[in-house]
């Protein structure tokens, strides 16, 4: 009976403790690599180069050996976004969802610029942000700080390795917890 009870203990404790770690984790809270080629203590957007393929901020995969082919030997892990994050999602063929799409037709009316038309929900996230939205703006850096204002975080996307990789526009978004290589 009391080895019963023991076991039981242990299973409440368990689960109790993995529900607990999801919540804290939330659906957009993601543990992710950034690779490059400097050693540093914070992120600096001084180190950001313009025209990436994601937005201008900061990039991180899921996955250590794309984070070292895109950046560099030393690898940080991270901590990224918080479950209340506003993430645009460049997956394939992922649409965006109506709470992203009202926030950008909301801070496009309060730049007095035309909004989109529902019309634009159905195209590819990826495809909607660089053919229509990107040309509302002089260039990317404009945009990134245009979805801040919207308050959408980042970009998430897949790649050729099915690895989850994201763009993180604010510094402020991002938890250094480690340095692993």
């Amino acid at each position: 009976m009391e080895k019963d009870m023991k076991l039981r203990n242990f299973i409440v404790t368990t689960i109790r403790e993995y529900l607990n770690e999801q919540e804290t984790l939330g659906n957009n809270r993601f543990e992710v690599y950034h690779g490059t080629k400097n050693e540093f203590n914070d992120f600096n957007y001084s180190f950001i180069k313009d025209g990436g393929l994601f937005g201008y901020g900061f990039y991180f995969s899921q996955s250590i050996k794309v984070s070292k082919e895109e950046g560099g030997n030393i690898i940080y892990k991270c901590l990224i976004f918080d479950k209340k994050s506003n993430i645009l999602d460049f997956r394939t063929n992922a649409t965006m969802t109506k709470k992203i799409f009202n926030l950008i037709n909301n801070g496009l009316q309060k730049n007095n610029k035309e909004p989109f038309d529902e019309y634009y929900l159905h195209y590819p996230t990826s495809q909607f942000y660089n053919s229509f939205l990107l040309p509302k703006f002089v260039n990317e850096k404009v945009l990134t700080s245009f979805l801040l204002d919207c308050n959408i975080r980042g970009i998430m996307n897949n790649n050729q390795y099915k690895s989850l990789n994201f763009t993180v526009f604010d510094k402020n978004d991002i938890r250094i917890l480690e340095r692993v290589f």
